[in-house]
């Protein structure tokens, strides 16, 4: 079979869009071969990475290109072009970069592509090297069977969002973003889950994240012996502002996204946990859902503002009082705060103690895209005719993806990889003995083809 033939429609296969089982195949062999590029950050060291994208879009007869944001690192481009120039293309996104994996926890090596029992393994196997394949399948399918699109398409695979990407997205968006020109962006952002959130599959929609920003706070104070303690030191000090800041309980607060997907999820429940959910924002509700909120980590973040101590240091010697205390706080805030107020908070808690206050990584205000708009349910159509028993939710991250550069300047970003996993796949997400189902790339490429034809030819952004 040659190149175009694989692309093309397949009038003998049984997949619905005339996708043949041998670029199902080859799309397995493309993943195997990108999980075994080892692109940890840190450091980074994505160049190899995005070269491989793009030679292999070089390979399929699609040109491509390279974009440096840092020494070592860069960007993976290819460009579609539309019938239609003045219209502001499609913008498919993905990262390049991986957390680190420790080989002595994983059964089989973490970058070795292995494709054992129908399933693909590697760092990165869903988060998210999946994306880039299914990204690349897509335009390939659209570009051999000649699809008319209006718009353009551009696949950016970018490096350093492990760590924020402001090596990365931040570079982009700052001196490429007119030279991209997005009108809407589909990244990363949530899955499709089963049997989590109820007997079932939901598709989690990213349309927002929580800002987050990291502070360093530091006591000083004399240093001295430890057999003379002074009534306060720098450590006494440091460990009253971090007792205040452990104790401080932000209210439960429902943002508009998180109150629809409560409602949509409460669809899917037996009363009572329906009724709740469906009105889980309600002032009467609210002693029900605090109480039942508190169990779940999870859900807990997904309502309010957090603090998390997480790094601390003082002292090299049991007998000696230090004099310098640091401590570290990753910081999470709600698209309806804005991280100022927090970090005044913060200020006001730390000052009574004599401790400084310093930002380490400044927060990028966030925004929620739109979900109640004819982009989300053209998104949302699509991943119901693939699994028509699915509900599809708006979903605003606890964590953080590369949107959040591109939502600062306006665009519309969505975060969804069309693949449904179980809370075992999740575990392995940043965790041990990461995969994928070759079912699951499949499905994956069947719908950003079809995510691709719809938002290529869709008015109204």
């Amino acid at each position: 079979m040659n190149v175009s033939d694989l692309f093309r429609f397949s009038n003998s296969s049984d997949d619905r869009y005339g996708f043949s089982a041998e670029l199902f195949n080859e799309a397995s062999s493309v993943l195997s071969q990108y999980l075994s590029i080892p692109t940890i950050n840190p450091p980074g060291n994505e160049k190899p990475g995005a070269e491989y994208l793009i030679e292999t879009f070089e390979r399929f007869g699609m040109s491509a290109e390279y974009y440096e944001t840092a020494p070592g690192r860069g960007a993976a481009i290819c460009r579609m072009e539309g019938t239609d120039s003045s219209l502001k293309p499609v913008v498919l996104t993905n990262h390049i970069d991986v957390v680190p994996a420790d080989e002595s926890e994983w059964d089989v090596p973490p970058f070795s592509g292995e494709v054992i029992d129908g399933h693909i393994w590697g760092r990165g196997a869903l988060d998210m090297k999946c994306m880039a394949v299914m990204q690349m399948m897509a335009m390939l399918v659209a570009h051999y069977r000649k699809d008319e699109l209006r718009r353009g398409v551009v696949f950016l695979a970018l490096p350093d969002e492990e760590l924020n990407g402001w090596n990365g997205a931040h570079i982009v968006a700052e001196n490429f973003f007119d030279e991209i020109r997005p009108g809407v962006i589909i990244n990363e952002g949530g899955y499709g889950v089963k049997d989590m959130l109820f007997p079932g599959v939901i598709f989690l929609n990213e349309v927002g994240q929580k800002s987050g920003m990291k502070i360093r706070l530091t006591a000083k104070g004399d240093a001295g012996h430890g057999n003379a303690p002074p009534p306060n030191t720098a450590v006494t000090r440091l460990v009253s502002v971090l007792d205040r800041i452990s104790r401080k309980k932000y209210p439960l607060t429902f943002e508009p996204a998180v109150k629809e997907s409560f409602r949509l999820i409460g669809t899917k429940k037996k009363f009572p946990e329906s009724f709740i959910l469906k009105h889980a924002a309600h002032p009467l509700m609210r002693p029900i859902i605090n109480k039942e909120l508190i169990k779940d980590k999870n859900m807990k973040a997904l309502t309010r503002n957090t603090i998390s101590i997480t790094v601390m240091h003082a002292g090299e010697a049991t007998n000696v009082i230090p004099g310098r205390a640091d401590a570290l706080l990753d910081v999470r805030v709600l698209p309806q705060f804005h991280p100022d107020d927090i970090l005044q908070e913060i200020r006001e808690m730390a000052s009574s103690e004599d401790v400084d206050v310093d930002v380490v990584l400044p927060p990028i205000p966030s925004s929620v895209t739109p979900y109640d708009s004819p982009l989300y349910r053209l998104m949302e159509n699509v991943l119901k005719e693939e699994v028509p028993d699915a509900q599809v939710a708006p979903f605003i991250n606890v964590g953080g993806t590369d949107s959040k550069h591109f939502r600062l300047r306006g665009i519309p970003c969505y975060g969804i990889i069309p693949v449904i996993i179980t809370s075992e796949d999740l575990s392995t997400i940043h965790g041990k003995n990461e995969k994928i189902s070759i079912d699951n790339l499949s499905r994956g490429i069947r719908v950003m083809y079809r995510m691709l034809l719809e938002l290529a030819n869709a008015d109204g952004f």
